[in-house]
């Protein structure tokens, strides 16, 4: 076909599928043989080419920012307790050492080894500490059945040496006794005296122990 009769196809389907039918002057123009249109054909099978190659890969991006920490996983369960282990080697027998008083120390053997050890040297005696609070006083002490419970002076004072008696815890009265050479103390009973003073002082002892002049 030649390239006129070509365009001559292609603006003759144009008109067919605009207007429904060959404009019959155009076709006179053209110096076809126009006729009424016919059914339109089928549609033709389209035909897909090969795929073309891959382009170059683009440049690579820049690097994104560091993500968040992520959340602390729970924590695992306690494994299980391993086997206890084997007995260790027993270690050997330390060496016994004997200690032996030596002049100014102590002689010390351990094995095949000795050495004297001396006695240090006395310190200086540090000064004394400053007396203390003084303590709360005792009790005095229960009195005993020869305990000293009362002076008794018959008559009353008198000048110079003046005879006294003395009364016991257990109640019996002590006199000194004065007999020339002969003088001490003693225990006397429910009587009548006269003291050896030089007063001449008569004094009653009564069964009660009490007495009087």
């Amino acid at each position: 076909m030649s390239y006129l009769a070509r365009i001559t196809a292609i603006s003759m389907l144009g008109l067919t599928a605009a207007c429904g039918a060959v404009d019959k002057a155009h076709c006179y123009v053209w110096g076809l043989d126009c006729k009424e249109s016919g059914q339109d054909g089928k549609d033709g099978e389209s035909i897909v080419g090969e795929q073309g190659p891959s382009g170059v890969p683009g440049a690579r991006g820049e690097r994104g920012p560091a993500g968040r920490d992520g959340v602390d996983g729970k924590d695992g369960a306690t494994g299980a307790t391993g086997a206890q282990g084997l007995p260790g080697i027993r270690g050997l027998d330390g060496t016994s050492c004997d200690v032996a008083p030596a002049l100014g120390g102590a002689l010390i053997t351990c094995g095949t080894s000795t050495v004297l050890v001396t006695n240090g040297l006395d310190g200086v005696d540090g000064r004394d500490g400053q007396d203390g609070q003084d303590g709360v006083d005792g009790q005095d002490a229960p009195p005993t059945q020869f305990t000293v419970t009362e002076m008794i002076n018959p008559c009353g004072d008198a000048p110079g040496a003046d005879e006294v008696l003395l009364r016991l815890a257990n109640n019996q009265l002590v006199a000194h006794y004065s007999s020339g050479s002969r003088q001490f103390l003693a225990v006397i009973g429910p009587g009548t005296y006269m003291t050896t003073d030089g007063t001449s002082c008569i004094f009653v002892v009564h069964p009660d122990m009490s007495v009087t002049w």
